[in-house]
């Protein structure tokens, strides 16, 4: 917690209980007032005899807004089943108005079956609707987390698992408000249809009154009705049948429900989201004490608010009952509010994550096509620029003449004695000997002899031959797309066959043995980042399905390969550690994971993708621009530029399922945009050593050019580029045919 939310909390937690010294007498358990609170309720009383609304008749507007269910919370239907209850048993009272307020229901099916019942009850009811389009555009909040990064940050990893996922919730706090809404929905209850009504029950669905229990409510606020809040106690209950019985009482010590005369000035908090205590904080400022005053705050919670000027004018009054959620075992008993707890957090991430895929999978829906990061319309385009197209057809010509390509092929072994097993040197550990032991040291920017691409020596290895898998497949695949020549489209296919499908040249599908030290396996896997270009081999995939060269069969075999592939990178340890790293490496990690996810329709990868590359941007990105894990480097400009092709290919992936990284801007102004301006002015220095080819800035001003004011930038900057550029700067091949 920073320094000034504590102050801030602090402030408010000693204000309250000044508040509380003096006006409410703590030496009983039910409100006593001090000759303080005396003097204020008679000031109340005085005001409110004065004003027109002390004439008005004591009649209620008992508004109840029905919810999502939230799994494994409640059970699927509990809120609808709970409504029916309510609609089948529940007394009509004296001078009180019954409507409900169906409130952004997700479940469409769901959502029918609701609206059916109020219907055929005859119910008067309001909407506030669910847009999936709405929702898409709501961006993610990382103001109050720790720090802006930490979810793609090993520092994660500190917190415990009931933690990480609170701040999982906090980074979504603006979609959790927009999916529960509840604060929004009782402000919209007590604000837009209580016309006529002194009083206004602005209450959670699953609120049901005894006779009783409102006639308790109503002869309480009728003798005291100049206080404009009244604060109603909740019971929770385990079988909603014992309801019917007619002298049903129960101890109502939960949190309570509030009532409003219809003048209050006090409303709820609307950017505090459900899960954190949305009505606990207008508990606060009214100065009402429960055992809320005890609850603790988190980091990333709302700061305790001041008092209200309308603290203590509050009277408690009756009780309600709070049905049953279909999970008797969070309701009562020894440990059931930190089962609560647990299940309700676990359930708030699950109905977002699940509206985040919604959202996915309808812009998804709604492409024509199946490419990544190529445009389809520019490859047919493409045949009509004939410098272009002559480039293509002989890189694709060259590729007829080499592979297939297997790990099969190289000469030797890894660790594990396995050649199925993907195996590469780290390329810039070198061994050290000395009498007692071989040890290795980093040297970077010096590779060791046999890592370097197509070099003498990688024969050892899988390295060149993975990436001549990725250019061949995808010369192949654009030479078809081009020339529309079936030779082309079927070479490719065999090549995806080898290396993928082949029981006797099939690659297993994890890369352990990717850049070991000194030939052994130790956990690591920054080798993941030879595998980065498979976003290309994937778009050469779809165009050799699109040319039906790939059969149904071997369709789903690859997927199933990479299946397995995306499951070794979510769960092998030292992947995760390559996804938390704070360099070009989780960025690249993320690039290919998406790239996975949207081959296979992981709808969940591809949504959490949007959150992390944000993330990344809080924890690698200077507030210069800078990106200071690559300026560490032996060869910095290659890296930074390396870095910034990552980012922007990942930008442009993340286009596709409506996100744009290319305008989101940390709170202290980190950005995009920002990262490519330094990186070219930076490149653009001859103040270093360094020296690199200039005509790699090319598809990086073309990007700024396309989505920026560039004015800024001199003739000097634009430098002839390549066609198609080396592998290992990150550009991929033909980048003029990628998507806008």
């Amino acid at each position: 917690m920073s320094d000034k939310k504590r102050s801030f909390q602090d402030k408010a937690s000693a204000e309250l209980a000044r508040f509380k010294q003096k006006y409410i007498d703590p030496s009983r358990r039910s409100l006593r007032l001090t000759l303080r609170g005396r003097a204020m309720m008679i000031r109340a009383l005085l005001t409110y005899r004065s004003r027109r609304i002390s004439l008005w008749p004591d009649r209620f507007l008992f508004v109840r807004i029905i919810g999502n269910d939230l799994e494994p919370r409640h059970e699927t239907g509990q809120s609808r089943r709970n409504v029916e209850f309510i609609l089948k048993n529940e007394a009509q009272f004296p001078d009180c108005k019954k409507v409900w307020v169906v409130n952004r229901i997700m479940d469409s099916s769901e959502r029918a079956k609701i609206i059916e019942l109020l219907d055929s009850h005859g119910q008067e009811y309001h909407e506030i609707p669910f847009d999936l389009a709405e929702y898409g555009k709501v961006e993610y909040d990382f103001d109050r987390l720790p720090e802006g990064g930490i979810l793609a940050s090993s520092k994660l990893l500190t917190f415990e698992e009931r933690n990480i996922v609170k701040l999982e919730i906090s980074a979504r706090r603006r979609k959790v408000n927009y999916l529960m809404n509840n604060n929004g929905a009782r402000n919209f209850a007590h604000k837009n249809i209580s016309a006529d009504f002194k009083w206004i029950m602005p209450w959670d669905g699953n609120c049901y009154l005894t006779p009783d229990a409102f006639e308790a409510i109503r002869q309480r606020v009728r003798r005291r009705s100049h206080l404009p809040y009244v604060i109603v106690p909740m019971a929770r209950i385990e079988d909603n049948t014992a309801l019917l019985d007619p002298g049903y009482t129960a101890k109502a010590k939960e949190e309570p429900q509030v009532i409003f005369r219809v003048d209050a000035k006090e409303e709820f908090n609307t950017e505090i989201p459900y899960g954190r205590r949305p009505k606990v904080d207008l508990l606060w400022r009214l100065g009402v004490p429960g055992r809320w005053d005890k609850f603790p705050t988190d980091p990333w919670d709302f700061p305790r608010p001041p008092l209200a000027e309308e603290a203590g004018l509050y009277q408690s009054a009756g009780w309600v009952a709070r049905l049953d959620s279909g999970r008797p075992d969070l309701e009562v008993g020894k440990g059931s509010s930190a089962r609560r707890a647990l299940g309700r957090d676990e359930a708030i991430l699950r109905a977002v994550e699940k509206a985040d895929q919604a959202w996915v999978e309808t812009m998804l829906s709604q492409r024509r096509g199946s490419l990544l990061f190529y445009d389809r319309q520019a490859i047919r385009e493409a045949a009509g620029d004939e410098p272009l197209a002559s480039a293509i057809r002989s890189h694709a010509d060259q590729a007829m003449q080499r592979g297939p390509y297997s790990v099969m092929d190289k000469t030797g072994i890894a660790p594990s004695g396995d050649k199925h097993d993907y195996f590469s040197p780290a390329p810039y550990w070198w061994g050290t000997n000395d009498s007692k032991s071989t040890s290795h040291v980093m040297k970077d920017g010096m590779r060791i002899p046999g890592s370097g691409l197509f070099e003498s020596g990688s024969e050892q290895y899988d390295r060149s031959n993975l990436q001549r898998l990725f250019d061949d497949t995808l010369a192949l695949a654009l030479g078809w797309g081009v020339a529309g020549d079936v030779r082309y489209a079927q070479r490719a296919a065999e090549l995806v066959r080898t290396w993928f499908l082949r029981p006797e040249t099939r690659m297993n599908p994890h890369l352990r043995y990717a850049q070991a030290i000194g030939g052994e396996a130790r956990d690591r896997a920054f080798g993941i980042i030879e595998f980065r270009d498979v976003y290309l081999l994937l778009d050469a995939v779809a165009l050799v399905v699109e040319s039906g060269h790939l059969s149904e069969t071997e369709i789903q075999d690859l997927k199933s390969w990479f299946t397995a592939f995306a499951s070794w990178l979510d769960n092998f340890a030292g992947a995760q550690a390559i996804f938390r790293h704070r360099s070009n490496h989780s960025v690249y990690f993320d690039l290919q994971r998406f790239a996975i996810a949207h081959f296979l329709r992981d709808y969940r990868t591809l949504a959490r993708t949007r959150l992390i590359a944000r993330s990344r941007i809080y924890d690698q990105v200077a507030e210069n621009g800078s990106l200071p894990a690559e300026l560490s480097r032996a060869n910095p400009k290659h890296y930074l530029l390396f870095t910034v092709q990552a980012w922007t290919t990942l930008a442009r992936m993340l286009s596709i399922i409506g996100d744009d990284l290319w305008t989101f801007s940390t709170a202290d102004g980190r950005n995009l945009f920002g990262v490519l301006d330094w990186a070219l002015r930076h490149c653009m220095d001859g103040n270093h050593a360094e020296e690199i080819d200039l005509a790699r800035l090319q598809p990086i001003l073309a990007d700024l050019r396309d989505r920026y004011d560039c004015s800024s930038y001199g003739r000097d900057i634009d430098h002839p580029a390549a066609l198609s550029f080396q592998s290992t700067t990150g550009i991929a091949p033909f980048w003029r045919l990628r998507r806008r």
